[in-house]
């Protein structure tokens, strides 16, 4: 989607805020992806160990628990962060 350089903030302190909170959500989906990985790499591990050294069921719900609630707790903490970032948007949008 193409992006109209009219509806672009004109207000460069606005600008930074808006480009640093969308680095922080960058660097939260970047570490939500490496967890994933990691996990996905364990699990993948486990099921081709043989059938002694194999992963624990348990074990297995307990990681996938683990991550689903970093999931939402990552989730809760964008959302807080989209909210100013609606604020800025709007007050660099005001006319001086």
């Amino acid at each position: 989607m193409p992006i109209d350089p009219n509806s672009l903030l004109q207000d460069s302190e606005t600008l930074q805020k808006t480009a640093l909170s969308l680095l922080e959500q960058l660097d939260r989906s970047l570490a939500n992806q490496s967890d994933h990985q990691t996990l996905l790499s364990e699990l993948l591990k486990a099921q081709h160990n043989s059938k002694s050294e194999q992963m624990p069921t348990d074990q297995v719900l307990l990681l996938d628990a683990a991550r689903r609630t970093r999931s939402s707790e990552d989730e809760a903490v964008a959302g807080d962060d989209d909210d100013g970032l609606d604020s800025d948007a709007d007050a660099g949008q005001r006319p001086n």
